[in-house]
């Protein structure tokens, strides 16, 4: 994989360009710019927790709640490790309401975000570690129309697994397709599949 020499940086809510070898700012990349980038590929997989919307939740509590219900969870377990013990226990839907729950209180949409979506929106998908509820309902009070989600509790194995986006490869196979996501997980999958990706903030990377 080889890294494009400019990555996109969130700085006071505007998408900004930096040369990641020497960290230094330049002036804020136009819409019509991202557009570009964005609209040169034919379907797009977005993440969204810290890509579309910041989900402000104290992921330790949560885990700790989770794992009084569940029982026999390690403390530092992910939440990767305990949705699969929630599935091999049966308790799946009571932990998945429970997650969703506490996601959409601290739900918080990225406006700058939610208008690049709505651009793309056509030949976008959602491939997340969160609840197919939060976002649906993320997609609804945006007024965006319905997507491909694939989320925590519509996969057996979660990000970085290949499951969730090669769930989505019927939409884009045999065409260009882009990742946009924050998190190394989000580099992870898009390899997995030999796609280019965008991370947010950080850098630009593609396939070849």
């Amino acid at each position: 994989m080889r890294l494009l020499p400019l990555a996109p940086v969130i700085e006071g809510g505007l998408l900004s360009w930096r040369g990641h070898e020497r960290n230094v700012s330049a002036p804020p990349i136009s819409d019509r710019d991202w557009d570009k980038l964005v609209g040169s590929y034919d379907y797009v997989i977005w993440d969204f927790d810290g890509t579309l919307a910041h989900l402000r939740v104290d992921w330790p509590a949560l885990k700790d709640r989770l794992a009084r219900l569940i029982g026999g969870i390690e403390q530092d377990a992910t939440m990767s490790a305990i949705a699969a013990e929630a599935l091999k226990r049966g308790l799946h839907q009571r932990v998945w309401d429970m997650i969703a729950e506490t996601e959409l209180q601290g739900l918080r949409p990225l406006p700058a975000r939610v208008e690049q979506l709505r651009r793309f929106a056509q030949r976008s998908a959602i491939l997340t570690n969160n609840m197919s509820r939060t976002v649906e309902w993320f997609l609804a009070s945006q007024r965006l129309p319905s997507m491909p989600i694939v989320s925590l509790d519509r996969v057996t194995l979660p990000k970085p697994d290949p499951e969730g986006i090669m769930r989505l490869a019927m939409h884009w196979r045999g065409r260009r397709a882009l990742v946009i996501g924050d998190s190394e997980l989000d580099r992870m999958v898009a390899t997995s599949a030999g796609l280019d990706c965008v991370i947010l903030p950080g850098e630009i990377c593609d396939a070849g």
